[in-house]
């Protein structure tokens, strides 16, 4: 873990002509003090990745993929050792990207939200298929499909071209009907619907999509609480 960084490398005999390097995508480079103490180069090679232990797999499949072919590497190292990582981050196959300390927590939350988040969001899609009633076999075919569609899109055209939806149309009926739904069936996952729901009409209104003139803000707090006003 990120934790054990500091006191792993306090415990190492460090001297001039090493390098310690660690694996942390939100840390810096300060919990390797102690092997700079002692003159070694300290470096961060962080891979823009997702890592699964293997056995996690549900349904007994065999673990999971996990490739660094185009993986970028979240760099921060001393001066003389930036290249050495950079090379390292090429030769498997990688993009070498700078990411200096004071990026490093807003640059690891978008790793975050783009994996371990996106695997919550798309599983709770999975849970309100099922409570429809729907079969259960066919939410992962039905929802991954769809998902790689929209990475794809993502990928090949922007956020802007890949955003669809009814709050990114201006479609109000829409959301009421699927606000009405959640409020009945699954009341937890209204803040969550709302919060995304939100941003995307944000991101519409950013590329210049019609969104109509719903107040959604007004709309979102009808089923969600504004922060504050619960008593």
């Amino acid at each position: 873990s990120d934790a054990a960084i500091g006191p792993v490398a306090g415990a190492v005999r460090w001297r001039a002509g090493q390098a310690a390097v660690h694996c942390s995508g939100a840390l810096t480079l300060e919990p390797l003090a102690a092997a700079r103490k002692y003159g070694a180069l300290a470096g961060s090679w962080h891979p823009f990745q997702t890592f699964v232990a293997q056995g996690r797999a549900e349904g007994g499949a065999e673990g999971t993929a996990t490739t660094l072919e185009g993986v970028t590497f979240g760099i921060e190292a001393d001066a003389g050792l930036y290249d050495t990582l950079a090379e390292l981050a090429e030769r498997v196959g990688g993009v070498a990207l700078p990411v200096p300390a004071g990026a490093r927590a807003l640059y690891h939350a978008a790793s975050v939200m783009s994996c371990g988040y996106l695997t919550t969001l798309l599983h709770e899609a999975e849970a309100l298929w099922k409570r429809a009633g729907l079969p259960p076999e066919a939410a992962g075919p039905a929802i991954g499909v769809l998902a790689e569609t929209t990475l794809a899109n993502l990928r090949r055209a922007g956020a802007g071209a890949a955003l669809s939806g009814p709050t990114a149309r201006g479609d109000e009926a829409t959301v009421r009907l699927h606000l009405d739904a959640l409020a009945a069936s699954a009341p937890e996952l209204l803040p969550l619907y709302a919060a995304v729901s939100a941003r995307s009409a944000v991101l519409a209104e950013e590329v210049g999509r019609p969104v109509g003139e719903t107040d959604w803000a007004a709309l979102f707090a009808e089923y969600v609480p504004r922060a504050g006003q619960e008593g």
